[in-house]
């Protein structure tokens, strides 16, 4: 299929990825109202294709707004793309990557139905190369069939059915109720790090016609923000509290039931379990009650963010506006903090068998296997706790990640960051493109795919690695193609919290063209302006207010004056009157301070910049 080139829709982005789910209106002259007209038209333009090659025909669309909104291309929760995050996924070993296949409805036909699943069907493989590296550890399940170890990989189906038979996420299997709204399967299959394998079941939860499923606004899961994350540890530190780990099993699984009745479609999967537990047949053409919060559901989510804020806010604890993940209160009148990323806690207080106590209470109200030990890795994150503080890192992933490609090679070479004199030589160089031939010829030469391993630099950066900040801004750099004309300045923020601890660092281009050095030095002052109060803020609501204005630290005298200067001067009289919400914060809240630091002591230089190695290590 294509679209003719300089028409209206060939502007639209992303046109293929935009018509899935979208309402065939008509196609040429035809009006399409039901499956069976779209099937009359298409077997007769089938017929006449066969005797004219050349026949052409226009297919007329449209979309209800709450799809267009879900798939806003201006929506991006993330710098990585959705490629580079099954990559990083993997690396974590979670296992936790959903891959959607294609809706079912009442009148959903079975010829489109097999053709729609033709095109849709992932096709991911695993590869094993001489030095036994994997390239890729997901599957289909057409895959696993060919495989001789595929009765493994049944044991693992079995395992995940067995789970959901205990908690009783589904019903007996009974005949089609007429009009009800029935969900199709989605599995993933994942080969871990340990070799272990493992099968997990959820739901495709877009409906062909119930819009209400796909309301943006009800569907959620709180998640945790890296900033928040390093806010939680930064406390935890200057407190010198102890973090024990929590892990809720099956959650959604136990979270409840959903908020309307819905079926989901037998698959072979279930049958295969069905037959093998119960010694019985399931007939063609029943579905399956759906008595729990299956993961996949638009609702599953927020039913069990509302399961875990019921029992905490039995125990009076308290989350915060812009980090809803971060919890404070208290249990036996000592301090509690408590950090949820869905179904992973770690709750801190500062003795270790009070913070257990509390958290086998929790245990009564919420199925969690409980740390035996002082939390040691969260999320990817390696976790060391002494005496002295705690100790972020990414060195387990970061390994893993070289064991994935094969990078165990040790070198010689004298670690140091790249010479400033290669900067300028690597961002004039051009490569071919990703999808070009020669970009496929290079992929495949050097055995990886260049966006998947920058996402998974990336990840580590935002984790906990600042001092890749350039490296990744310059490895981006390529991907997105960005133009040096434009001669945006590139800022850098290090956020501190107690002068000692990194909760929050950002590198990026700047939203608009200084005309001046300290035009682009002022942006930047505002830009960590914004980052200093929403950090304040979280601080705030969390019940550790600040009591002084928090100082910011520029290299530029003239921005700095032009801070503290609450009147308009000839330099900056054409700049926008947003960018001079600064000086409110500073002479009118007393938020801030701005004090000048010399540019070689700097420390967010190296966020922008290639250091040099003698004057800056």
């Amino acid at each position: 299929a294509d679209i003719i080139s300089g028409s209206t829709a060939a502007t639209y982005p992303r046109w293929r990825t935009k018509l899935i789910g979208c309402f065939l209106l008509c196609v040429g002259d035809d009006l399409i109202l039901t499956t069976t007209d779209a099937n009359a038209v298409l077997s007769r333009l089938l017929v006449d294709a066969s005797v004219d090659d050349s026949l052409s025909v226009e297919l007329h669309f449209a979309s209800d707004k709450s799809l267009l909104r879900r798939s806003d291309p201006y929506i991006d929760p993330s710098p990585i793309q959705l490629d580079q995050i099954c990559h990083i996924s993997s690396v974590i070993e979670t296992g936790e990557e959903i891959k959607y296949q294609t809706r079912i409805d009442t009148c959903w036909s079975d010829y489109f139905d097999n053709l729609v699943n033709s095109f849709s069907a992932p096709v991911i493989d695993i590869q094993q190369d001489t030095v036994g590296k994997v390239s890729s550890s997901q599957f289909t399940r057409q895959q696993l069939m060919e495989r001789d170890d595929f009765n493994d990989w049944q044991q693992a189906e079995f395992k995940q059915l067995d789970t959901h038979d205990r908690d009783r996420m589904f019903g007996d299997p009974c005949p089609r109720p007429f009009l009800s709204i029935v969900l199709r399967s989605v599995w993933s299959y994942v080969l871990k790090w340990n070799g272990e394998k493992k099968a997990r079941q959820c739901m495709d939860g877009r409906p062909l016609r119930d819009n209400k499923f796909r309301q943006l606004e009800s569907v959620y899961t709180a998640c945790i923000s890296q900033v928040g994350m390093k806010i939680y540890i930064a406390l935890v530190a200057l407190l010198n509290f102890v973090i024990l780990d929590l892990d809720a099993v099956n959650a959604f699984g136990q979270a409840g039931p959903l908020y309307d009745i819905v079926y989901l479609q037998i698959d072979q999967q279930y049958r295969d379990w069905y037959k093998s537990r119960k010694g019985k047949e399931i007939p063609k053409g029943w579905v399956l009650p759906v008595k729990g919060s299956l993961q996949g559901h638009p609702d599953a989510g927020e039913i069990w963010q509302t399961k875990v804020n019921t029992v905490l806010e039995k125990y009076k604890f308290k989350s915060t506006t812009h980090e809803p993940c971060l919890y404070r209160g208290n249990y036996k009148g000592k301090l509690i903090l408590l950090c949820c990323q869905v179904d992973d806690m770690l709750i801190a207080g500062e003795d270790i068998a009070l913070v257990r106590e509390f958290a086998n209470e929790l245990s009564t109200q919420l199925n969690v296997t409980i740390g035996k030990s002082p939390s040691a890795h969260y999320n990817g994150l390696d976790i060391l706790q002494t005496r002295e503080g705690i100790k972020i890192s990414c060195g387990t992933y970061i390994r893993k990640l070289q064991k994935a490609h094969g990078w165990n090679e040790t070198s010689n070479k004298p670690l140091e960051p790249i010479d400033p004199r290669r900067v300028k030589e690597l961002e004039s160089t051009e490569g071919p493109l990703i999808e070009s031939i020669e970009g496929k010829a290079l992929r495949t030469k050097n055995g990886f795919n260049y966006r998947a391993v920058v996402g998974e630099i990336v990840y580590a950066y935002i984790t906990c690695r600042p001092d890749y900040a350039f490296a990744v801004s310059l490895l981006r750099g390529s991907i997105h193609a960005q133009c040096n004309v434009i001669m945006m300045q590139f800022g850098g923020t290090l956020v501190f919290l107690g002068n000692i601890s990194l909760v929050l660092y950002v590198a990026k281009l700047q939203p608009i063209v200084a005309s001046s050095s300290g035009e682009g030095e002022f942006v930047q002052l505002v830009l960590t302006g914004k980052k200093v109060k929403y950090v304040r803020t979280v601080m705030s609501e969390f019940e550790f207010p600040q009591l002084m204005p928090s100082p910011i630290f520029g290299d530029n005298i003239s921005s700095i004056m032009m801070a503290n200067n609450v009147r308009p001067t000839d330099r900056t009289r054409h700049m926008d009157i947003r960018w001079f919400a600064l000086q409110e914060w500073i002479h009118v809240d007393r938020d801030i301070i701005i004090i000048h630091i010399a540019g070689i002591i700097n420390p967010s230089d190296a966020l922008t910049k290639a250091l040099a190695w003698l004057k800056h290590h």
